[in-house]
């Protein structure tokens, strides 16, 4: 069989050129953390110059916690004689001597370190690292998640967050025997608007009754979008009482601010936006978010049916 040195009588010289082209860098680390060599890495957009690191130790440029980290997935590498991979997130701000000619912000990178049988003129065992940068497929996936629990017009919970949510602190409650309130607001008159003016307007009377909602309820309140006109807010440690006063302040306040909204034939106008709610109270009994939304709705009926523009609540 012909071997490769046969094909390529300089073979050495071609490999590290091969390597020294790649986008993505190769370090080559002993066991010490000391870095070796530094192959590759040429694509600027991605990467920083990493020449610098050459002789130098884990230690001397990265912050302690990140160095401690990274050796010892080069010695268990080097132990179970094993490939590791990992990911991890690094800011060239945080790597001491870096002469900054890559990315400024923080990129993501996938790592896999693979144990070197011999390493010429070594004193020591060591890794070839490669790297990989994998920032863009970390920015696609956190913004798949937020669409994912996210209500697209109105930047809010949608139904399904909300509710897996609100779960999560009724179950905090009820084990620490804590109040907690749950309102539906439903616009009135809604499907006026939409049919009147058309959606496009009933979208910006939905973002500007959001807004007013999101400026108004707690940092440990739950907000969300759950239909088409239809918010919903829990309200971990409060009692009825609170929640008539929270939710009574917001329907004024939007009473009193209007919605300014673009009519798309040039004009513009001031629309008074209302919203009936009802409010139910965490019972022992309560198991999830459901069982608050069914005496909810009974209460948001009767405001509706005792002429809107108004809270019902328990009692």
């Amino acid at each position: 069989m012909m071997s490769f040195e046969n094909v390529c009588p300089n073979s050495d010289g071609l490999l590290v050129a091969v390597a020294r082209s790649l986008a993505d860098p190769i370090f080559v680390i002993d066991e010490t953390g000391r870095y070796r060599h530094v192959l590759g890495g040429a694509a600027r957009q991605y990467y920083d110059s990493s020449e610098y690191l050459i002789g130098r130790r884990m230690h001397e440029v990265l912050p302690r916690e990140i160095a401690d980290q990274f050796l010892a997935v080069i010695r268990r590498a080097l132990a179970d004689n094993e490939v590791q991979t990992l990911e991890y997130r690094l800011s060239s701000l945080l790597c001491d001597g870096n002469r900054r000619d890559g990315p400024s912000e923080d990129q993501w990178f996938e790592g896999r370190v693979s144990p070197i049988e011999s390493l010429p003129d070594a004193d020591a065992r060591a890794v070839a690292w490669v790297v990989i940068n994998i920032t863009q497929r970390k920015q696609l996936e956190a913004e798949l998640e937020r669409l994912a629990v996210t209500d697209e017009l109105t930047g809010m919970l949608n139904r399904r967050a909300f509710i897996e949510t609100a779960d999560a602190a009724i179950a905090r409650a009820l084990r620490f025997g804590h109040p907690l309130q749950l309102a539906l607001m439903d616009l009135d008159h809604f499907k006026r608007i939409n049919d009147d003016l058309g959606h496009p307007v009933g979208d910006q009377v939905l973002r500007h009754v959001s807004k007013l909602l999101k400026e108004r309820v707690r940092s440990t309140d739950v907000l969300g979008r759950i239909g088409g006109e239809e918010f919903a807010l829990c309200m971990p440690d409060s009692h009825p009482g609170d929640a008539q006063v929270l939710v009574n302040d917001i329907r004024e306040i939007l009473r009193g601010q209007p919605a300014d909204v673009d009519l798309g034939n040039g004009g513009r106008r001031k629309l008074p936006v209302t919203f009936s709610a009802g409010i139910s109270s965490l019972a022992s009994e309560d198991s999830n978010t459901i069982d608050l939304f069914i005496r909810a709705d009974k209460c948001l009926y009767r405001a509706k049916h005792e002429g809107r523009d108004c809270v019902r609540g328990p009692g």
